[in-house]
């Protein structure tokens, strides 16, 4: 049994969508089916009801689903105690956003710089509404999420930095850097 199938089949289950899922794992479509399928095959059973929007678990699909979330914390945490032991930051960091236009809030520009600095941590993000995000991180499937208007609903959680994107500077400056946003000036707001 391949982790890839049970990531892409665990993905399926989250999102409900073929689409929304093969855009979560960066694959396409058929490839997304096809890992589903060669799963179903491994097992001897259909793990979900085709043809319903949104895609729903069979009973076989049900049983599966937290076995393979733990199979993949289970090889997440294998991957990670090896590279404690050399030193490098590892893991995955789980992202919740809404959609960023990158002329006001350049996250994908920082997330590659992230992940070049740190090669061994695998970043997912993930483009949601508020609510859903909120929701998502009180229920461990994001570590972190970008929220704006802050939400009243994070009871037991930690807000870490509350800024504004605009940088207010130069109108001839067109971004920020890292250092700027995660130690933003106050905004006297």
């Amino acid at each position: 049994m391949e982790l890839r199938h049970l990531r892409h089949f665990v993905a399926l289950a989250e999102e409900g969508s073929f689409t929304q899922a093969a855009a979560r794992e960066l694959i396409v479509q058929s490839g997304l089916s096809s890992s589903v399928r060669a799963l179903e095959k491994e097992v001897g059973a259909e793990l979900f009801v085709r043809g319903s929007r949104p895609v729903r678990l069979t009973a076989e699909g049900q049983a599966l689903l937290p076995v393979a979330r733990h199979t993949l914390e289970s090889a997440a945490a294998a991957r990670q105690a090896v590279q404690d032991v050399r030193g490098l930051l590892s893991g995955h960091l789980r992202i919740g956003t809404y959609p960023v236009n990158p002329n006001f809030l350049p996250l994908p520009t920082w997330l590659a710089g992230f992940a070049r600095a740190h090669p061994a941590l695998e970043i997912t993000v993930r483009q949601t509404g508020g609510p859903a995000m909120t929701q998502m991180v009180a229920d461990g499937r994001l570590d972190c999420a970008l929220l704006d208007p802050l939400d009243t609903s994070l009871s037991g959680l930690q807000v870490l930095h509350g800024f504004r994107a605009s940088h207010g500077g130069s109108p001839g400056r067109a971004s920020l850097g890292w250092d700027e946003v995660s130690h933003p000036a106050p905004t006297g707001t």
